[in-house]
Protein backbone atom coordinates (compact mmCIF):
# COMPACT_ATOMS: atom_id res chain seq x y z
CA UNK A 1 0.00 0.00 0.00
CA UNK A 2 2.79 2.43 0.93
CA UNK A 3 5.83 2.68 -1.29
CA UNK A 4 9.14 4.49 -1.53
CA UNK A 5 9.05 6.72 -4.60
CA UNK A 6 12.60 8.11 -4.46
CA UNK A 7 15.14 7.76 -1.62
CA UNK A 8 14.11 11.06 0.00
CA UNK A 9 10.38 11.08 -0.75
CA UNK A 10 7.70 8.82 0.68
CA UNK A 11 3.94 8.55 0.27
CA UNK A 12 2.00 6.22 2.56
CA UNK A 13 -1.76 5.82 2.28
CA UNK A 14 -3.97 6.16 5.31
CA UNK A 15 -5.91 5.92 7.44
CA UNK A 16 -3.54 7.62 9.90
CA UNK A 17 -5.25 7.59 13.31
CA UNK A 18 -3.10 10.03 15.28
CA UNK A 19 -3.65 10.94 18.91
CA UNK A 20 -2.30 14.01 20.67
CA UNK A 21 0.56 11.90 22.09
CA UNK A 22 1.45 10.71 18.57
CA UNK A 23 1.64 14.33 17.40
CA UNK A 24 3.79 15.31 20.38
CA UNK A 25 6.19 12.50 19.44
CA UNK A 26 6.11 13.72 15.83
CA UNK A 27 7.07 17.20 17.04
CA UNK A 28 10.17 15.71 18.72
CA UNK A 29 11.10 14.12 15.39
CA UNK A 30 10.52 17.37 13.48
CA UNK A 31 12.69 19.30 15.92
CA UNK A 32 15.46 16.73 15.44
CA UNK A 33 15.07 17.09 11.67
CA UNK A 34 15.33 20.86 12.08
CA UNK A 35 18.55 20.41 14.05
CA UNK A 36 20.05 18.17 11.36
CA UNK A 37 19.05 20.60 8.60
CA UNK A 38 20.68 23.50 10.45
CA UNK A 39 23.83 21.43 10.89
CA UNK A 40 23.88 20.53 7.20
CA UNK A 41 23.21 24.17 6.28
CA UNK A 42 26.27 25.41 8.17
CA UNK A 43 28.41 22.71 6.55
CA UNK A 44 27.21 23.85 3.12
CA UNK A 45 27.99 27.47 4.06
CA UNK A 46 31.55 26.46 5.00
CA UNK A 47 31.93 24.63 1.69
CA UNK A 48 30.69 27.69 -0.17
CA UNK A 49 33.16 29.91 1.69
CA UNK A 50 36.04 27.62 0.71
CA UNK A 51 34.92 27.84 -2.90
CA UNK A 52 34.07 31.58 -3.07
CA UNK A 53 36.51 33.17 -0.61
CA UNK A 54 39.48 33.40 -3.05
CA UNK A 55 37.22 35.08 -5.60
CA UNK A 56 35.82 37.52 -3.02
CA UNK A 57 39.38 38.27 -1.92
CA UNK A 58 40.24 39.39 -5.44
CA UNK A 59 37.52 42.01 -5.30
CA UNK A 60 38.23 43.11 -1.73
CA UNK A 61 41.60 42.30 -0.24
CA UNK A 62 40.49 43.42 3.24
CA UNK A 63 37.45 41.14 3.42
CA UNK A 64 37.56 38.74 6.37
CA UNK A 65 36.27 35.18 6.46
CA UNK A 66 33.38 36.22 8.74
CA UNK A 67 32.41 39.03 6.35
CA UNK A 68 32.54 36.58 3.46
CA UNK A 69 30.34 34.20 5.43
CA UNK A 70 27.72 36.90 6.02
CA UNK A 71 27.86 37.90 2.35
CA UNK A 72 27.25 34.30 1.25
CA UNK A 73 24.47 33.80 3.84
CA UNK A 74 22.68 36.85 2.43
CA UNK A 75 23.00 35.65 -1.17
CA UNK A 76 20.72 33.28 -3.09
CA UNK A 77 20.00 30.48 -2.32
CA UNK A 78 21.41 30.63 1.22
CA UNK A 79 19.24 33.61 2.24
CA UNK A 80 16.07 31.54 1.88
CA UNK A 81 15.02 30.57 5.41
CA UNK A 82 11.63 29.71 6.94
CA UNK A 83 10.01 27.19 9.28
CA UNK A 84 6.33 26.76 10.02
CA UNK A 85 3.62 24.30 11.02
CA UNK A 86 0.01 24.73 9.87
CA UNK A 87 -3.20 23.00 10.85
CA UNK A 88 -5.94 23.54 8.27
CA UNK A 89 -9.65 22.91 8.84
CA UNK A 90 -12.19 21.97 6.14
CA UNK A 91 -13.65 25.48 6.21
CA UNK A 92 -10.21 26.95 5.44
CA UNK A 93 -9.40 28.19 8.95
CA UNK A 94 -5.73 27.84 9.94
CA UNK A 95 -3.57 27.64 13.02
CA UNK A 96 0.04 28.62 12.29
CA UNK A 97 3.17 28.43 14.45
CA UNK A 98 6.89 27.89 14.04
CA UNK A 99 6.52 24.42 15.57
CA UNK A 100 3.89 21.70 15.86
CA UNK A 101 4.01 21.79 19.67
CA UNK A 102 3.28 25.51 19.50
CA UNK A 103 0.02 24.75 17.67
CA UNK A 104 -0.89 21.99 20.13
CA UNK A 105 -0.48 24.48 22.99
CA UNK A 106 -2.55 27.17 21.24
CA UNK A 107 -5.56 28.14 23.38
CA UNK A 108 -7.91 27.99 20.35
CA UNK A 109 -7.02 24.37 19.48
CA UNK A 110 -9.96 22.97 21.49
CA UNK A 111 -12.47 24.53 19.07
CA UNK A 112 -10.49 23.53 15.98
CA UNK A 113 -11.31 20.61 13.67
CA UNK A 114 -8.13 19.88 11.67
CA UNK A 115 -8.11 18.12 8.30
CA UNK A 116 -4.55 18.81 7.12
CA UNK A 117 -1.23 19.07 8.94
CA UNK A 118 1.52 20.80 6.98
CA UNK A 119 5.05 21.26 8.32
CA UNK A 120 7.85 22.84 6.30
CA UNK A 121 11.47 23.87 6.81
CA UNK A 122 13.59 25.79 4.29
CA UNK A 123 17.18 26.58 5.12
CA UNK A 124 19.13 27.84 2.13
CA UNK A 125 19.24 25.12 -0.54
CA UNK A 126 17.89 22.53 1.93
CA UNK A 127 14.18 21.91 2.44
CA UNK A 128 11.89 19.46 4.17
CA UNK A 129 8.12 19.06 3.91
CA UNK A 130 5.64 16.82 5.76
CA UNK A 131 1.91 16.74 4.94
CA UNK A 132 -0.74 14.55 6.58
CA UNK A 133 -4.18 14.97 5.03
CA UNK A 134 -7.58 13.43 5.71
CA UNK A 135 -8.63 14.17 2.11
CA UNK A 136 -9.00 11.24 -0.35
CA UNK A 137 -6.89 8.31 0.95
CA UNK A 138 -5.52 10.31 3.87
CA UNK A 139 -1.91 10.10 2.76
CA UNK A 140 1.23 11.01 4.62
CA UNK A 141 3.77 12.68 2.32
CA UNK A 142 7.33 13.48 3.28
CA UNK A 143 10.05 14.99 1.10
CA UNK A 144 13.61 16.01 1.95
CA UNK A 145 15.79 17.95 -0.46
CA UNK A 146 19.34 17.93 0.89
CA UNK A 147 22.81 17.73 -0.63
CA UNK A 148 24.53 15.48 1.90
CA UNK A 149 23.32 11.87 1.71
CA UNK A 150 24.47 11.18 5.27
CA UNK A 151 22.11 13.83 6.62
CA UNK A 152 19.33 12.57 4.31
CA UNK A 153 19.76 9.05 5.67
CA UNK A 154 19.72 10.27 9.28
CA UNK A 155 16.58 12.35 8.70
CA UNK A 156 14.82 9.43 7.00
CA UNK A 157 15.87 7.13 9.85
CA UNK A 158 14.38 9.52 12.48
CA UNK A 159 11.13 9.88 10.55
CA UNK A 160 10.78 6.20 9.67
CA UNK A 161 10.97 5.20 13.35
CA UNK A 162 7.89 7.32 13.99
CA UNK A 163 6.22 6.12 10.76
CA UNK A 164 6.73 2.43 11.62
CA UNK A 165 5.09 2.97 15.01
CA UNK A 166 2.05 4.85 13.69
CA UNK A 167 1.49 3.75 10.11
CA UNK A 168 -1.77 1.90 9.30
CA UNK A 169 -1.48 -1.82 8.65
CA UNK A 170 -2.51 -3.48 5.39
CA UNK A 171 -5.92 -4.48 6.78
CA UNK A 172 -6.81 -0.86 7.61
CA UNK A 173 -5.53 0.42 4.26
CA UNK A 174 -7.57 -2.24 2.44
CA UNK A 175 -10.65 -1.49 4.55
CA UNK A 176 -10.30 2.25 3.94
CA UNK A 177 -9.65 2.16 0.20
CA UNK A 178 -11.87 -0.72 -0.99
CA UNK A 179 -15.02 -0.44 1.13
CA UNK A 180 -17.32 0.64 -1.78
CA UNK A 181 -16.09 -2.31 -3.86
CA UNK A 182 -16.54 -4.70 -0.91
CA UNK A 183 -20.17 -3.56 -0.50
CA UNK A 184 -20.94 -4.02 -4.21
CA UNK A 185 -19.17 -7.40 -4.40
CA UNK A 186 -20.86 -8.71 -1.25
CA UNK A 187 -24.29 -7.55 -2.47
CA UNK A 188 -23.81 -9.31 -5.83
CA UNK A 189 -22.52 -12.45 -4.12
CA UNK A 190 -25.47 -12.64 -1.71
CA UNK A 191 -27.93 -12.01 -4.56
CA UNK A 192 -26.35 -14.80 -6.60
CA UNK A 193 -26.42 -17.23 -3.66
CA UNK A 194 -30.05 -16.30 -2.89
CA UNK A 195 -31.12 -17.30 -6.39
CA UNK A 196 -30.14 -20.90 -5.66
CA UNK A 197 -32.27 -20.98 -2.52
CA UNK A 198 -35.47 -19.49 -3.97
CA UNK A 199 -38.02 -22.28 -4.34
CA UNK A 200 -40.68 -22.10 -7.09
CA UNK A 201 -44.16 -23.64 -7.23
CA UNK A 202 -42.69 -26.70 -8.93
CA UNK A 203 -40.03 -27.05 -6.20
CA UNK A 204 -42.64 -26.73 -3.45
CA UNK A 205 -44.87 -29.38 -5.04
CA UNK A 206 -41.91 -31.72 -5.57
CA UNK A 207 -40.95 -31.36 -1.91
CA UNK A 208 -44.48 -32.38 -0.90
CA UNK A 209 -44.29 -35.42 -3.18
CA UNK A 210 -40.93 -36.40 -1.70
CA UNK A 211 -42.36 -36.19 1.83
CA UNK A 212 -45.26 -38.44 0.80
CA UNK A 213 -42.77 -40.87 -0.81
CA UNK A 214 -40.80 -41.10 2.44
CA UNK A 215 -44.00 -41.79 4.38
CA UNK A 216 -44.89 -44.61 1.98
CA UNK A 217 -41.41 -46.10 2.27
CA UNK A 218 -41.57 -46.02 6.07
CA UNK A 219 -44.94 -47.76 6.01
CA UNK A 220 -43.74 -50.26 3.42
CA UNK A 221 -45.04 -50.85 -0.13
CA UNK A 222 -47.78 -53.48 -0.40
CA UNK A 223 -50.90 -54.18 -2.43
CA UNK A 224 -52.85 -51.48 -0.57
CA UNK A 225 -50.57 -48.57 -1.56
CA UNK A 226 -48.82 -49.76 -4.73
CA UNK A 227 -51.03 -47.54 -6.88
CA UNK A 228 -50.16 -44.48 -4.72
CA UNK A 229 -46.46 -45.30 -5.10
CA UNK A 230 -46.73 -45.55 -8.92
CA UNK A 231 -48.65 -42.25 -9.02
CA UNK A 232 -45.97 -40.51 -6.94
CA UNK A 233 -43.22 -41.81 -9.23
CA UNK A 234 -45.05 -40.59 -12.33
CA UNK A 235 -45.66 -37.16 -10.84
CA UNK A 236 -41.99 -36.79 -9.79
CA UNK A 237 -40.63 -37.93 -13.15
CA UNK A 238 -42.99 -35.79 -15.23
CA UNK A 239 -42.59 -32.56 -13.19
CA UNK A 240 -46.35 -32.52 -12.89
CA UNK A 241 -48.02 -29.65 -10.98
CA UNK A 242 -51.81 -29.67 -10.55
CA UNK A 243 -53.67 -26.61 -11.85
CA UNK A 244 -55.17 -25.70 -8.51
CA UNK A 245 -51.87 -25.81 -6.61
CA UNK A 246 -51.00 -22.52 -4.83
CA UNK A 247 -48.54 -20.62 -7.04
CA UNK A 248 -45.92 -18.85 -4.89
CA UNK A 249 -42.16 -18.68 -4.39
CA UNK A 250 -40.53 -18.91 -0.99
CA UNK A 251 -37.07 -18.08 0.30
CA UNK A 252 -35.04 -20.60 2.22
CA UNK A 253 -34.53 -19.62 5.89
CA UNK A 254 -30.76 -20.04 5.48
CA UNK A 255 -30.71 -17.23 2.93
CA UNK A 256 -32.54 -14.95 5.32
CA UNK A 257 -29.87 -15.67 7.93
CA UNK A 258 -27.15 -14.89 5.38
CA UNK A 259 -28.82 -11.57 4.55
CA UNK A 260 -29.16 -10.67 8.24
CA UNK A 261 -25.53 -11.49 9.07
CA UNK A 262 -24.27 -9.81 5.91
CA UNK A 263 -26.26 -6.66 6.70
CA UNK A 264 -24.71 -6.57 10.17
CA UNK A 265 -21.21 -7.00 8.68
CA UNK A 266 -21.83 -4.24 6.13
CA UNK A 267 -23.11 -1.95 8.87
CA UNK A 268 -19.93 -2.56 10.89
CA UNK A 269 -17.68 -2.09 7.86
CA UNK A 270 -19.53 1.06 6.78
CA UNK A 271 -18.05 2.90 9.76
CA UNK A 272 -14.59 2.67 8.26
CA UNK A 273 -11.49 4.39 9.66
CA UNK A 274 -10.32 7.64 8.08
CA UNK A 275 -7.21 9.72 8.67
CA UNK A 276 -7.74 11.64 11.89
CA UNK A 277 -5.48 14.36 13.28
CA UNK A 278 -6.63 13.76 16.83
CA UNK A 279 -6.53 17.18 18.44
CA UNK A 280 -9.21 19.74 19.17
CA UNK A 281 -12.65 18.51 18.12
CA UNK A 282 -11.08 15.42 16.52
CA UNK A 283 -9.57 14.15 19.80
CA UNK A 284 -12.60 12.03 20.76
CA UNK A 285 -12.99 10.78 17.19
CA UNK A 286 -9.40 9.55 17.24
CA UNK A 287 -10.10 7.65 20.48
CA UNK A 288 -13.31 6.19 19.00
CA UNK A 289 -11.58 4.93 15.83
CA UNK A 290 -8.81 3.27 17.83
CA UNK A 291 -11.42 1.34 19.85
CA UNK A 292 -13.61 0.67 16.81
CA UNK A 293 -10.71 -0.80 14.81
CA UNK A 294 -9.98 -3.18 17.69
CA UNK A 295 -13.64 -4.24 17.94
CA UNK A 296 -14.04 -4.93 14.20
CA UNK A 297 -10.64 -6.47 13.44
CA UNK A 298 -9.93 -8.35 16.70
CA UNK A 299 -12.85 -8.67 19.11
CA UNK A 300 -15.64 -9.66 16.68
CA UNK A 301 -13.55 -12.23 14.71
CA UNK A 302 -12.39 -13.81 17.98
CA UNK A 303 -15.96 -13.90 19.30
CA UNK A 304 -17.01 -15.84 16.18
CA UNK A 305 -13.97 -18.09 15.80
CA UNK A 306 -13.22 -19.03 19.43
CA UNK A 307 -16.47 -20.99 20.05
CA UNK A 308 -15.87 -22.89 16.78
CA UNK A 309 -12.28 -23.70 17.74
CA UNK A 310 -13.29 -24.69 21.26
CA UNK A 311 -15.96 -27.01 19.87
CA UNK A 312 -13.42 -28.65 17.55
CA UNK A 313 -10.81 -29.06 20.30
CA UNK A 314 -13.20 -30.25 23.00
Amino acid sequence: MGQLIIPNEIKIKGPWILSENDLEELDDVLMEIDRLINKSYHIEIEKEIEKKFPELKKWDEKITREEAKEKIKNSYPFSNSEKYAILIAKDGKKLVDSSLIGILKDKSINDFSPSILHFEIRKGPISYRLVISSIYNGELESKISIIDDNFANEINYKLNKWVRKNRPNIVLQFWNSTLPYIVILLFLLITLISMFFITTTKDNYKNELKLKSKELLRAGIDSTNINDAVELILKLKSDYVPEGYLNESTLNAKVLNVWIYSSICLLLLAIYPKTIIGVGRKKRLSWFYQKWIYIVTVFIPLTILLPILMEKLL
